[in-house]
């Protein structure tokens, strides 16, 4: 399996879909036949099946897929702020935003992305976030599939305006 995992191209296992809202998403799949839903809606990871087709999140049957409102259920991201602790909604406006798709990233260390589908996202502050949060960001969010099932997300942060966050 190792030589299969070293020549497995990350971009033929990449579906782009819509959700019945015009959403995009992309589905993430892996050889084995593991599989991950993102919306790009929140940058939020909504469904996680494993090789037999079993779902490993909770989606709640509640939940709105209708931006502007963020999703319950799945992996949400929270930024810049958890919980209400702060003075923006409940758990920032990150899961609330469209994110877009990146094509050229930053490098990663080539292991988190050898043998893996994955998806590079990326979410800058729109006038009306900068407004109610001032601070220049680049949010990289790579969600990887890997070749045994197992999903990995690395969030990157960048300061863009050199104002402490």
């Amino acid at each position: 399996m190792g030589h299969s995992a070293a020549v497995w191209d990350h971009r033929a296992s990449l579906e782009l879909t819509k959700d019945w809202n015009g959403i995009e998403q992309v589905v993430l799949r892996n050889p084995q036949g593991a599989s991950a839903r993102v919306s790009l809606h929140g940058g939020q990871v909504i469904s996680w099946r494993n090789d037999r087709g079993e779902e490993l999140l909770f989606t709640s049957s509640k939940a709105i897929l209708k931006a502007p409102k963020a999703m319950r259920g799945g992996i949400s991201i929270c930024f810049p702020q958890f919980g209400n602790c702060g003075s923006l909604e409940q758990h920032g406006f990150a899961r609330s935003k469209i994110w877009t798709i990146e094509d050229d990233p930053p490098p990663l260390h080539p292991n988190d992305s050898l043998g893996k589908s994955f998806i590079d996202l990326l979410l800058k502050p729109a006038e009306e976030d900068l407004k109610c949060w001032p601070h220049g960001f680049e949010f990289r969010l790579r969600v990887s599939l890997a070749s045994d099932g197992n999903l990995i997300m690395i969030s990157r942060i960048r300061n863009i305006n050199g104002k402490t966050l």
